[in-house]
Order: structure tokens, then C-alpha cells, then sequence
């Protein structure tokens, strides 16, 4: 069976390391400039390897910050080559301090507010990175880019300049100044020139120009780049520019027949370019014998996979194979995910053996596409088809059950109103290992789950998922969170339920799960149990002893956990002292099931400590007591009694109770 298996014992100790970087440094005297240095408390030397993995876990974790950023500023501490400081808070002057400090070959500031200009660039002049610096990725950039100031960085091989305001006279300066360029990422800019390649048309061997006007405008021009050999000229099929068709296909199929074109590539992307004739593709293929890769999603022309050589991978929507590998290749963009969420949906229907390894694979594209309900919709029916093979909590581990849970949760957030999308998600959480083993906001699942309920109470799928959800997890969480998750909306919809459980005398699961839901809720909260009084709660109650025998045991003694539950709360006890509730309760406690008559001996105890005036009930209060007392030595059940010095009443056996609501929940509300 395929499995997961746990984070490695270098990404357990990176974990930790970054998790509780405060706790493991100290502030050191000397400050670098205007910051507060801080270094290890422990004197160790970090070697490169060890240094930029901590430095990249810090940045993509959020937690790098200016001051953090100070502790790989010595090297006599460490040793850095390629910094990553992508999506981070770290201004300026600490990228400067990096690049002063160390002989950096790759920089990665993808995402930061950080100003690449040609001040900046200048006031490096004279150290080792202006040399030594080969690989830069500024994509994304949040802030101004100078791309003159490129041009002092001698050396620089490769350049990611993607999602970018990127102009054909920026691109055209970058050719001269930056003359050694092999790689070059265009991605997402507005560049519609092949002239403004200048040299580089005979030098680049990686261009990626994905969803850029020159793919579709003159895909012919490529021909010209006369050492490529990874070329992406895909597209977005569902971008506002829309798809002039034939033309748009007419145009790359020119240069797919082009047989004297691009002889040296290996890798070659046109996804997202439909309805391109096949015979083109054929000619390309067959007069390019060093192809490994090629991409054709949203083409159609991976269905043809008959004439598609075998030895080259292709991803596309036709094959099982092409679909992983395009989850693999294009866990960024949204419209190719979500085609090949739908075709793998299809195909593990039909999976009999778990294929748990293909979670990794799924869980990226729902990361990263949080608000895509198109793409959530696909991978939420993925992620269900691929874990309900997990039956024990062997068959995935816990960091993997939790890192879904987290996702699932997020989807929920997100669309609180999308049926389709609850359903799924509900499904997943439903299951012995995520409930039981995986570590996520319990409070947060209820809340989801509750909110769920509430929205499409109608729908008995919905209920019966949330309420056996939050049966389970609401004994998870914390009194004050239990409070919160008590709300007179979610009383209300449980208390509904039971109520159509009632009328329709159905003593089945949904009913059994809700009043364990009710008993949660209820236990040690006060305001819940006066909201669930002032709902009429209490008379629901009652309905139920009365509409369902001792043959429902399970049920009677939910009721009676409940019931309480109320009874525990001091200035809610008179609720109970009238002839319908003691009457049930007495004939309860002449049950010979020891759980049901000891529940309902404690609750009568309850309501006998509030009985200190004279009500108008065909039993006494003495009577009451005298019944307790004979029963529980005649059935050798085993009360705390404490009597009181004033009223000479039995003390409050409430928390005696929980022994039998352990055995419950382990037994009926778990499968």
C-alpha cells in the first residue's frame, strides 16, 4: 500500500529551529547600524547548506524579519551562497548588509517591498557580489525596479523578472548591460518584440515566456533563438485577451512545421493554445530528437496519445501519467489546475488501491489558489477520493491529516455558502484518522461545521456530517471555547433536529449524535445552558423520555447528560421542579440500567439542593431524597453523598458523571 511517510528528521530539527528562533538567540551588544544584532545562544557555526535552509524556511515562513536577518550577517557564524529572502519583511538596507557580507551566488527577493535601484545597485560597488552574483529572481516585485541597475552585476547568468511591469525598452537595456544572460524568465510581462532580444536571441538557452503577448502575437520569431533549449510559450486560456482563433493556432503551428527551427531544444511548452492540428506537432516531434518535455495542457492534443512518443513526458489531460505530471508542473496556475483536478477526480473513482502519494501532489494547487472555488471545488473531490481508502491511523500520518485538515478548514472559510464545496469538505473531515490523530484548530472545525449545519439544515447529508463532526471534536476543545461555539443560532438548529426526530418518533443516528452535540455544548457553560432554557429546551427534553423507551438507552441517557449538565447550573435548578420533570426522572430512577438511574439520581440530587421552598408538586422534596437513598443502596451504586450541615440535602454528584460519557463517546459516537 502507498504511504506517506513523515518530514525528515532534517526538516523535524529546521522546524524547531526556525519555530523557536527567539527562544534559541539573544541580543548581542554590538549593533549592525541601526539594528539590533542578535545571535545564537549557543556558540555554533552554521555551514552553508545548514544556513540558507534555516534563512529560506525563516523567509517563506514569515518570520524573517530585519532583525532576525542579523544573524547570518558574520561569517564567522556562517556562510551563505544563495539567500532566499522571498515574500519577507526585510527592507533594503538588510538585503545591502547580505550582499556585503557574503560572496552571494544566487539571490532570491521574489515578492518583497524591497527598490531595486541603481543607488542601491551602486553603493555595492567594490564588493564580491557584484561579481559573484550569477542567479537573481525579482519577480513579483512589490516594489520599484531600476533595470539599469542590473548592469552592475557583471556576471549574472540567470534573471527571473515574471509578474513584473516589464517593457520591451526594459528588456532591450537588459540585453546590453547584462550580456552573459542564459536563462531568462519573461513570464506575465507585456513584452511584444523579438528585437528587443537584442544578442540574446543567439545566446539564451532557458526562455519562459508564459502567458506573454509574443507567444501567441509572433510565436515565429522563436525560430530566430538559434540556442534554446527550454522554450515556454504557454497561455492562460481563461485570460481577459481571450483566443483569436485560427489565427492565434495558424501562427504556432508555422513554427512547429518549422523543421530547421530550435534544433537544439529539449523541453518545449505550448498549453493552453487549443485547437492546434495534430500533423504540425507530429512534423516537430519527429525532426527533433532531443525533446524530454512537452507541455500540452488545454490544448487537446494529449488526447492523441496514440502518436505521442513515449519517451518524452508529456503533461496534458488524456493519460493518468500526463495528468500528475501537469499537478506537478503547473501548481500555479489556476486554469491549468483546475482541468486536471476534474480529469483526476474521474479516474481515482475507479482506483481500488490506495494512492496516498498523489496527496502531495493534489495539496499545492488548493495552498495556493485559497479563493479559486473552481480549483477548490476539484481538489476537495480529489482529496476525499484519495483518503477514503485511509481506514486506520497508519495509512497517513498526522502532519499529513492535519496540513488537509488546515486546508479544508480554509476552503470552509472562504465559501461558507457553497453547498457543493461543504459537502466535500465535510466528507473529508469525516474519518477515524483526521478526527482522531490529526492536529488542527478543533474549535475552528466546529464552528465551520456548525455554521454548515445551520445553513442548509434541510439537507440530511449536511447533518448528519456536521453533527457527528462536532459531536467529537466539541469534547476537544476548551470550556471558554465551548461557550463560544454555544450560540442561540446553534442551539436552535440542534434543538430543530431533535425536534424533527421527535415528531417523526426516529430514534436513529442523526438524533443519537445531535444530543451528544447538545450534552458538549451544555457542559460547564452556563450562558449555553440559559440560552438552551430560554429556547424551551428543557420541554424538548421531556418530549424525548417520553416518546422513547429504555430500549433507547443511548438516547435516554444523552437526554439525561444534558438535562445535567442545566442542572449543575445553580440559579437554573428551579426549572426542574415540577411535576412532569421529577415524575420522569423518579420513574428513571427505578431503571435497572445502572447508567440511567445514576444519571437520573444525580440530576434529582441537583434539583433537591434548590428545593428549599415549599412548590406546589404532587412529590415532596423529603420523598425525593428518601427515593435516591433507598435506590442507590439497593442497586449498590456507588454516590458521593455529602450531606449538608444546613439543608441536610445529598451534596452535587456532577462530576461522577463524566465516566459514563467517556464510555459513550469511545463507544456509539466514533466509527
Amino acid at each position: 500500500m502507498s504511504t506517506i511517510s513523515p518530514p525528515s528528521l532534517e526538516q523535524i530539527c529546521l522546524n524547531y529551529i526556525c519555530g523557536s528562533i527567539q527562544v534559541l538567540c539573544y541580543e548581542v551588544q554590538e549593533n549592525v547600524g541601526n539594528l539590533q544584532r542578535i545571535a545564537f545562544k549557543f556558540p555554533v557555526f552554521l555551514h552553508e547548506q545548514l544556513a540558507e535552509s534555516i534563512l529560506r524556511q525563516l523567509a517563506c515562513t514569515g518570520q524573517l524579519t530585519l532583525n532576525v536577518l542579523t544573524l547570518f550577517m558574520d561569517q564567522n557564524t556562517c556562510r551563505l551562497k544563495r539567500a532566499c529572502i522571498r515574500s519577507s519583511d526585510v527592507r533594503e538596507i538588510g538585503l545591502r548588509l547580505i550582499l556585503m557580507h557574503h560572496n552571494i551566488t544566487e539571490l532570491d527577493i521574489c515578492g518583497t517591498e524591497i527598490p531595486f535601484s541603481e543607488l542601491f545597485a551602486s553603493s555595492l560597488e567594490g564588493y564580491e557580489c557584484t561579481s559573484s552574483l550569477r542567479k537573481l529572481n525579482i519577480s513579483h516585485a512589490k516594489g520599484e525596479i531600476d533595470y539599469a541597475a542590473l548592469g552592475y552585476f557583471k556576471n549574472l547568468t540567470s534573471l527571473d523578472v515574471s509578474h513584473n511591469m516589464f517593457s520591451d525598452f526594459d528588456l532591450k537595456q537588459i540585453s546590453i548591460k547584462s550580456p552573459n544572460l542564459l536563462e531568462l524568465n519573461i513570464s506575465c510581462t507585456s513584452i511584444t518584440d523579438a528585437e528587443a532580444f537584442g544578442h540574446l536571441r543567439s545566446s539564451l538557452i532557458t526562455l519562459k515566456a508564459y502567458h506573454c503577448p509574443i507567444s501567441w502575437q509572433s510565436p515565429t520569431e522563436f525560430a530566430k533563438f538559434t540556442a534554446l533549449r527550454h522554450l515556454d510559450i504557454s497561455r492562460n486560456p481563461g485570460s481577459p485577451e481571450g483566443y483569436d482563433w485560427p489565427g492565434d493556432a495558424e501562427k504556432l503551428e508555422m513554427l512547429l512545421l518549422d523543421q530547421n527551427a530550435l534544433r537544439n531544444l529539449e523541453i518545449l511548452d505550448i498549453s493552453g493554445t487549443p485547437r492546434v492540428m495534430d500533423l504540425p506537432l507530429q512534423v516537430f516531434i519527429s525532426s527533433h530528437p532531443r525533446l524530454k518535455f512537452l507541455g500540452l495542457c488545454n490544448t487537446g492534443l494529449s488526447s492523441y496519445a496514440k502518436f505521442l512518443p513515449k519517451d518524452i513526458e508529456i503533461t496534458g489531460e488524456a493519460t493518468e501519467q500526463q495528468i500528475l505530471l501537469s499537478l506537478c508542473c503547473y501548481p500555479e496556475r489556476s486554469s491549468y489546475m483546475t482541468e486536471s483536478l476534474r480529469r483526476l477526480f474521474q479516474i481515482s473513482k475507479n482506483w481500488t488501491q490506495a494512492r496516498f502519494e498523489v496527496l502531495q501532489i493534489v495539496l499545492p494547487p488548493m495552498e495556493k489558489h485559497p479563493k479559486d472555488l473552481r480549483v477548490q471545488m476539484a481538489a476537495t473531490a480529489c482529496v476525499f477520493n484519495l483518503t477514503r481508502f485511509a481506514v486506520t491511523p497508519k495509512d497517513l500520518h498526522p502532519e499529513t491529516l492535519g496540513r488537509i485538515a488546515n486546508l479544508v478548514l480554509k476552503a470552509m472559510e472562504t465559501f461558507p455558502r457553497k453547498h457543493e464545496l461543504l459537502r466535500n469538505c465535510l466528507l473529508i473531515m469525516d474519518s477515524k484518522p483526521m478526527l482522531k490523530k490529526a492536529k488542527f484548530d478543533y474549535y475552528a472545525a466546529c464552528m465551520s461545521a456548525m455554521d454548515a449545519l445551520c445553513q442548509f439544515s434541510n439537507d440530511l447529508n449536511i447533518v448528519k456530517l456536521a453533527t457527528k463532526i462536532c459531536a467529537i471534536l466539541t469534547a476537544k476543545i476548551s470550556t471558554y471555547e465551548t461557550i463560544a461555539l454555544g450560540t442561540d443560532r446553534h442551539l436552535k438548529a440542534l434543538m430543530y433536529i431533535v425536534e424533527g426526530k421527535v415528531e417523526a418518533v426516529q430514534a436513529d443516528y442523526i438524533l443519537s449524535v445531535t444530543l451528544s452535540v447538545l450534552w458538549n455544548l451544555t457542559d460547564e457553560a452556563c450562558c449555553s445552558c440559559q440560552l438552551f432554557i430560554d429556547s424551551k429546551g428543557l420541554k424538548l427534553l421531556l418530549r424525548v423520555l417520553k416518546t422513547f423507551t429504555l430500549e433507547n438507552k443511548i438516547i435516554i441517557k444523552k437526554v439525561l447528560g444534558t438535562m445535567n449538565n442545566i442542572s449543575e447550573v445553580h440559579h437554573l435548578r428551579h426549572h426542574f421542579i415540577n411535576d412532569e420533570c421529577i415524575e420522569a426522572l423518579r420513574n428513571l430512577l427505578k431503571c435497572n440500567e445502572i447508567d440511567v438511574s445514576y444519571f437520573a439520581g444525580g440530576i434529582l440530587s441537583n434539583i433537591a439542593l434548590a428545593w428549599t421552598q415549599p412548590f406546589s408538586t404532587k412529590t415532596s422534596r423529603c420523598e425525593v431524597l428518601e427515593q435516591i437513598i433507598v435506590h442507590a443502596f439497593s442497586a449498590s451504586v456507588e454516590l458521593r453523598f455529602a450531606v449538608d450541615s444546613t439543608m441536610g440535602c445529598l451534596g452535587d454528584t456532577s462530576r461522577l458523571h463524566k465516566k459514563w460519557y467517556l464510555t459513550e463517546y469511545d463507544a456509539v459516537d466514533t466509527m
